[in-house]
């Protein structure tokens, strides 16, 4: 199988000394990392979110450098471009989210993130395992629900259930998305099934089956048992 990142020229790492020294005094385990927007979840029952409350803040630049750090840095990647693209698409069929920042993150694990800041990013971990065009809209559509409530997104304290449930919402508002811009939205289930060892165990099949219950109609991802 040959992911997007196959069809990218050589990456080399952007990050700076700054960037080197910020992610060595940033120090945290895998059990308080950021919450990912989560086509996947990094362990989500022991999840602390980063805020990161506005692009000109000095604090919150600083914050920004180093998750972009913890993540593998930013590399140069030439599907910026069409993620910028598909975008402009899903705001043409009627998205009014906010001015949104894309990046491609050196990391190996299969995930995309939003910021508050506006800044979404996705890893080279993920572009690795999307083999279409809709399966990417689906990512991005996916990432672009969670700024209608980044208020219970970034909340802290909240239980694995209701994690997926706001993962669930997200998925439901991905899909009207996709259908308005005209994007296949039966890739969302197909992406979200394709990372099954990357979510809390059961997460995969509840929200493909939560997706069916929903929209009243099947999820054409695969079922996993």
């Amino acid at each position: 199988m040959v992911g997007l990142a196959g069809i990218l020229p050589a990456c080399r790492s952007t990050e700076t000394p700054v960037e080197s020294s910020i992610a060595m005094i940033a120090v945290e385990s895998r059990a308080t990392v950021e919450h990912p927007s989560a086509i996947t979840s990094e362990h989500a029952s022991a999840i602390t979110s980063e805020r990161v409350s506005a692009i000109t803040s000095s604090d919150a630049i600083l914050q920004r450098v180093s998750f972009e750090a913890r993540h593998g840095g930013l590399v140069e990647a030439g599907v910026t471009d069409h993620l910028e693209s598909l975008i402009e698409s899903i705001r043409e069929g009627g998205w009014d989210g906010p001015n949104v920042r894309v990046g491609v993150l050196g990391s190996e694990q299969p995930n995309a993130y939003v910021l508050i800041s506006g800044h979404l990013y996705v890893t080279r971990g993920l572009l690795d395992v999307i083999c279409s065009e809709s399966e990417l809209a689906a990512v991005v559509a996916h990432e672009l629900a969670h700024f209608a409530d980044l208020e219970a997104f970034y909340a802290r304290g909240l239980t694995l259930s209701e994690r997926l449930e706001i993962e669930a919402n997200a998925d439901e508002t991905a899909v009207g998305l996709l259908l308005d811009a005209c994007y296949d939205p039966s890739a969302l289930s197909q992406i979200i099934a394709k990372l099954i060892d990357d979510q809390p165990q059961g997460w995969a099949e509840q929200r493909c089956d939560y997706l069916e219950d929903r929209l009243g109609r099947p999820a054409e991802g695969e079922h996993l048992e």
